[in-house]
């Protein structure tokens, strides 16, 4: 069995939290996505400007954690009882999730604008309604897990050659930014950065699929090696919040204007923002749960422990209580509060109680 890194436990743990943010932020966001599955009449670009900053790292930061023990995974077993044990984590969940599951969240979508659907059958994998909705991350993240398995000779030199010859952290985090802000800019002239392409086994963003696959081969490669947290006091962190605060005032307007004017400076403005804003928050993130919140207690061994499960029930507590909510007349922020509670409590709760008959 793997030796734990509690501060990553912990990482991932506050992630999938910040995914009930997310998801929950976009009920009462301004320019709500016309497709999103409840939509409440109450709106605010507050919740706008909270959806584009979480919608920078959250992904980026899930895949890089996914990635950490791929390799010492891999060389403990075998590449091919490594991908075995994917299937079982991944795969099938996600078959269960998109059979059985992501129909009723395109049933809370049909109920908010009055369609009437007569059966699962017409939003099921083989009709035109099929969604992955969330899952798509697990397809997207096996895929990832076996290309890295099917190349692993390949990624365990290069990630010896990186422990041999050590980089300094300042012009490896240049470098990563770069080669991600030349990948989303190129991809940008040929899609919208909030484009989806659905291959029904894979859903993705062309924008950031390839961003998404260096943060897992950054975790899987260089493991935590570039997180220091010998330097990290309150007049870094500031620091850190100050280049934050710039770069997320750069990628809100480059992200709201709407002219075809300028239109490469534009993409390239939006292209750099949004690539320093993932590397940095995530980077943050990382170097405080390792000096603050590198430890295995009962409480967080229990959110740490319900993590994965949170992420595959949340989506239904999250749409289920905004739809309830709807009809009553407080304000959004109230209401927004109550989801991201009671999505979160209900989630970790009934997460918890299934790990706990599974495992007898």
């Amino acid at each position: 069995m793997e030796n734990r890194v509690y501060y990553i436990d912990n990482f991932k743990s506050f992630i999938v939290f910040l995914v009930i943010v997310l998801h929950s932020s976009i009920i009462y966001m301004k320019d709500v996505p016309e497709w999103w599955y409840v939509i409440d009449h109450s709106k605010s670009a507050l919740f706008s400007i909270i959806v584009l900053l979480l919608n920078t790292f959250l992904m980026p930061s899930m895949f890089y954690a996914s990635g950490i023990f791929t390799i010492s995974s891999i060389q403990k077993k075998s590449k091919y009882i490594f991908i075995l044990n994917k299937v079982k984590r991944l795969i099938i969940p996600w078959l269960i999730g998109v059979f059985f599951l992501a129909p009723i969240q395109v049933y809370f979508y049909c109920i908010t604008r009055n369609i009437k659907i007569d059966s699962f059958w017409k939003i099921s994998f083989f009709q035109n309604g099929y969604q992955q909705c969330h899952y798509w991350f697990l397809s997207l993240l096996f895929t990832f897990f076996f290309v890295s398995a099917m190349l692993f000779n390949f990624f365990n030199k290069i990630s010896v050659q990186i422990n041999e010859n050590k980089i300094s952290n300042n012009k490896f985090s240049v470098y990563f930014i770069l080669i991600n802000t030349f990948i989303y800019f190129i991809f940008s002239l040929f899609f919208s950065s909030e484009e989806w392409v659905n291959f029904k086994i894979l859903l993705f963003q062309p924008v950031k699929v390839f961003i998404y696959f260096n943060y897992f081969i950054l975790g899987m490669l260089c493991k935590d090696s570039f997180i220091k947290t010998d330097k990290l006091n309150f007049k870094n962190i500031m620091k850190y919040m100050f280049i934050i605060f710039l770069f997320t005032i750069i990628y809100i307007i480059t992200k709201s204007l709407k002219t075809q004017n300028y239109i490469l400076i534009k993409l390239l403005f939006e292209s750099i923002s949004f690539n320093v804003l993932e590397f940095i928050i995530m980077l943050l993130l990382l170097k405080i749960s390792k000096k603050y919140f590198n430890e295995n207690n009962k409480l967080s061994r229990f959110f740490t422990d319900n993590s994965y499960g949170v992420y595959y029930v949340h989506q239904y507590f999250v749409l289920g209580i905004g739809l309830i909510l709807l009809n009553y007349n407080i304000s959004m922020f109230s209401k927004w509060t109550i989801i991201i509670i009671l999505s979160y409590f209900i989630s970790n709760i009934l997460v918890n109680i299934f790990n706990k008959i599974t495992k007898r």
